[in-house]
């Protein structure tokens, strides 16, 4: 009696524990709290993927400072087995997928309790997260180059003529670590290289490019339960890169020299891609810090014309000007130096003396001019009254013609000489016409010509 008394009593307390644990799993969750899942995936099959575990308080990002102990469940739907683990805010658990897993896209389910007790546990919190396992390596390419990169460049974008420092990076876990090959590719060509993880290619021409790198274990490899692959692990891993050219010259054309109240115009002509940003400064010498920058953004011609106004030049002395020129890959300072000399001394009247002198000389230029026209007019006409005719057998042409001419420029260079002699008396034109009419009368000798006497 006694033992079936004590065997009784023993089934309804497991009886009442049952139940108390079957209304404790599917019990609301009560407490405020808030789990985050991250997972080291994805992960080729036969390695491990470490899932973390964390709680937080409320909505807030902060974790709980109490000591308290808590029972994460987790439970994957790859081969549906449960694995318990006490531990307090934060845990993680390392899964090991054979290699005769199927890659596929899997999830692990993650519920927390509190433990009040040893006998009954409230549940907290819950979540699922999404894992894959593939069948091929996984990992990335990174790439670095020390340079000058504009803040509107990509981090894809990189400088010619300098190396760009290529990394392969693996992110399975393995058992033992295996061997692996590497081979390097730029736009599907094979890159002459050796079998190196890290490699560093120069490009020579800005453009886009291509950048992959295959890779292949060689050799026994063991997977994470301690067995061997049936067949070699292989991944490949690319990535795109942009090249272009660094501004490296800069030509300035132009005065770096005026005189005082004249203004500056300097034409700058540079090279590299575009596009640009360009900024100059003019400051006085002594203090180059002063000034104001002006700068143009975008620019898509590797040419700028700087222009100075004669404002900005008021004092005599030596300014500097800063040249500033950025593109995505490059940045190129300058430094110039402007020149402002003295200008003429002006005339105490207000006017410097060219401003007098030329005036005055052009005056004098037109009134001789019109002296001397005046005079060579009344010797034409006097030379028709005392007009001598003659008679021109035309023996020789060219005679004839040396004769005209002869004459007219004769009395052009006669009648400006008696004007600069100041002796303008009827007697020196009277000369004039003699001697010409002695020249006719001795080719009218030589060649039958009649002359008839002279009117007086």
């Amino acid at each position: 009696m006694t033992m079936t008394y004590i065997i009784m009593d023993s089934v309804c307390k497991i009886v009442v524990l049952a139940l108390l644990l079957e209304v404790s799993s599917s019990a609301e969750i009560v407490d405020d709290y808030k789990l985050n899942l991250t997972s080291s995936g994805p992960a080729v099959f036969g390695s491990y993927i470490t899932f973390q575990a964390q709680l937080f308080l409320g909505a807030s990002s902060k974790t709980p400072q109490d000591e308290k102990l808590f029972r994460y469940d987790w439970k994957d739907t790859v081969d549906l087995l449960t694995e318990s683990q006490h531990a307090d805010f934060n845990t993680s658990l390392h899964r090991c997928f054979d290699s005769y897993v199927t890659p596929d896209g899997y999830k692990m389910h993650v519920s927390v309790y509190d433990l009040k007790s040893k006998a009954v546990f409230r549940p907290v919190s819950k979540k699922e997260l999404d894992f894959i396992i593939t069948s091929t390596l996984n990992g990335n390419l990174k790439h670095n180059q020390t340079i000058h990169r504009s803040s509107r460049a990509s981090n894809n974008t990189f400088s010619t003529h300098k190396p760009v420092h290529f990394m392969a990076n693996l992110t399975d876990h393995f058992r033992f670590a295996p061997n692996f090959t590497y081979e390097w590719f730029i736009d599907d060509e094979k890159y002459i290289a050796g079998n190196v993880k890290n490699e560093s290619i120069k490009f020579e021409k800005p453009g886009r490019h291509n950048v992959r790198l295959d890779v292949v274990s060689t050799g026994i490899t063991i997977d994470c339960r301690g067995e061997e692959y049936v067949k070699d692990l292989k991944g490949s891993f690319q990535t795109n890169v942009v090249l272009k050219d660094p501004v490296l010259k800069l030509n300035l054309y132009g005065k770096t020299a005026i005189t005082e109240g004249g203004n500056i115009t300097l034409v700058a002509v540079f090279n590299g891609s575009a596009p640009y940003k360009f900024c100059w400064k003019l400051a006085p010498y002594s203090n180059s810090v002063a000034g104001n920058q002006t700068c143009v953004y975008e620019t898509e011609m590797p040419v700028y014309t700087i222009r100075v106004p004669k404002e900005s030049l008021s004092e005599v002395g030596k300014y500097s000007l800063t040249i500033y020129i950025e593109n995505d890959v490059s940045v190129l300072t300058k430094q110039h130096y402007v020149t402002v000399k003295e200008g003429p001394v002006p005339h105490p009247s207000g006017h410097s003396a060219a401003y007098v002198l030329i005036p005055v000389v052009t005056a004098l230029v037109v009134i001789s001019l019109l002296l001397f026209g005046g005079v060579f007019y009344v010797n034409y006409r006097r030379k028709k009254l005392h007009h001598i005719e003659s008679a021109d057998f035309q023996f020789h042409r060219s005679i004839q013609k040396t004769s005209s001419e002869g004459w007219f420029w004769s009395n052009v260079k006669d009648a400006f000489r008696e004007l600069l002699s100041s002796r303008h008396s009827d007697h020196s034109w009277e000369r004039i016409n003699s001697r010409s009419g002695n020249r006719n009368t001795e080719q009218g000798r030589g060649y039958g010509s009649m002359v008839s006497p002279v009117e007086t």
